[in-house]
């Protein structure tokens, strides 16, 4: 029996020397998985104490709010650092009330064993064992263990109570009457003390720091909305009110507005979030290389839209206009969109020109009001006078009634001698009334010009028309 509690002693005091040791260690010494167990606690606490709307005032993101609330982190993990020691203490404690109860059991052992060796105790091999437990009963043996034994209770008393105080100064909560552990008192919600001034002052630090932050994201939103329609109105004035001679509005304009819609919320969504405290650099980079990659593979489309944009800002023709695009044909202007200019021939055929080619190239308005210019090249090679030839022409563009009368002239474009032949190059202009018969126009006017050309001596006057 002697010799078990010797074993367990031994037991006892190795758990006191490791328990010791635990208290010892400095929390930044202990290892990276106790380090995040204890950091875990601690916010779980914290979440815990704090009040059901304190993660609405948790979207502030303010310089004074995190110090504050990084303050109160700290705190926290103070406490959850002084509970598990408070726990280590009373762990300390139940191992020395055990060795001095066991101290006991053992000085009453030791008392019996030397009461059954009195008999004994004149043969010489006696002697030794009485001395050892005269030894273990006298004023310096089992007592003396003991006493060290209370006065190392007394010390971690003295130590718990100083943890105690801490622990009131942090949460405002005095330790707890006994019977009640004191470990017990960290678990109590941290309602005043160091924790509950920082929070108070937290919260009005985040208060203050969600006013500012909702007049920033109302500024942003309210710049959202007026950006948009002051841009459109810009430009309308600049394109002279974005409308066409019917007072249709610019579908060129309505894809812009949309465009510029999405552009400037995609702006304020991210000047929101970065309003907030979320790092929107990753998420701007990604767009703007997104975007980038979008205008490398779509650039004759952009360079479309881009000219689209010209065209109504320039005005050089509106839909209904005739026009000619570099050397082509005559076409009326039957359409505009962003990406392509809708052209109708005097045949009726309709086609689609790339707005970039529109710009690109030369473009020539041959409308005037509802009439449309036209030309008519005429080469007259003779050695004769060629004012008979001119004057037949004038007498067949007379007889158009499609052609506007008081609108009708001719010019020289080139004139040539070559000994006594002369080479002179007409143009003859006039303006139609109706656009639509315009092949037929000019297939009369070259009907008439040969009817009257073949009533005239036409011996050495060669005459070409196109």
């Amino acid at each position: 029996m002697l010799l078990g509690r010797v074993n367990e002693r031994i037991d006892l005091l190795t758990d006191l020397k490791r328990f010791a040791a635990e208290y010892a260690t400095a929390r930044k010494d202990r290892s990276d998985g106790e380090q995040k167990r204890m950091d875990q606690r601690a916010a779980e606490r914290m979440a815990r104490d704090a009040e059901p709307w304190s993660r609405f005032f948790a979207l502030d993101h303010s310089k004074a709010a995190a110090d504050l609330s990084e303050l109160l982190s700290a705190y926290y993990k103070e406490l959850i650092d002084l509970d598990e020691k408070g726990e280590n203490l009373e762990r300390q404690k139940e191992r020395l009330n055990k060795l001095i109860e066991l101290t006991r059991k053992q000085t009453e052992d030791v008392a019996k064993l030397r009461t059954l060796l009195e008999k004994y105790r004149t043969r010489p091999e006696a002697a030794p064992w009485d001395g050892w437990l005269a030894g273990q009963l006298a004023p310096g043996g089992l007592k003396a263990e003991a006493d060290v034994y209370h006065d190392e209770v007394a010390r971690l008393t003295a130590v718990g109570g100083a943890n105690a105080r801490r622990v009131a100064a942090l949460t405002g909560n005095a330790a707890p009457e006994k019977p009640v552990s004191a470990a017990d008192q960290t678990q109590l919600a941290a309602t005043g003390g160091e924790i509950g001034q920082a929070r108070a002052e937290l919260l009005t630090a985040r208060v203050r720091g969600l006013t500012v932050t909702g007049v920033k994201i109302g500024a942003v939103l309210l710049a959202a909305l007026l950006v948009p329609p002051v841009l459109m109105f810009i430009l309308r004035r600049a394109i002279r009110g974005g409308t066409d001679a019917a007072g249709n509005p610019s579908p060129v304009l309505a894809a812009l507005r949309g465009v510029l819609k999405i552009g400037t919320w995609i702006a304020a969504a991210a000047l929101v979030l970065s309003v907030l405290g979320y790092d929107v650099t990753a998420l701007v980079g990604g767009l703007a290389i997104g975007v980038l990659a979008i205008a490398l593979a779509a650039r004759p489309m952009i360079a479309d839209v881009l000219g689209s944009v010209v065209i109504f800002a320039e005005r050089r023709f509106q839909v209904g206009d005739v026009v000619r695009l570099g050397g082509g044909e005559p076409a009326r202007v039957v359409g505009l969109t962003w990406r392509s200019t809708a052209l109708k021939s005097a045949a009726g055929l309709v086609m689609s020109t790339p707005n970039r080619k529109v710009t690109e190239g030369t473009v020539e308005n041959l409308s005037r009001g509802t009439e449309t210019y036209d030309t008519l090249a005429v080469t007259i090679s003779t050695d004769k006078d060629a004012g008979r030839v001119v004057g037949v022409i004038r007498a067949a563009l007379a007889q158009c009634k499609n052609l506007s009368p008081t609108d009708q002239g001719v010019t020289v474009v080139k004139f040539n001698q070559r000994g006594p032949v002369k080479v002179v190059e007409y143009r003859f202009w006039w303006f139609l009334k109706d656009y639509e018969v315009r092949n037929k126009t000019r297939d009369e006017v070259f009907a008439r010009i040969a009817v009257g050309l073949a009533h005239e001596d036409m011996t050495g006057i060669e005459v070409t028309l196109a």
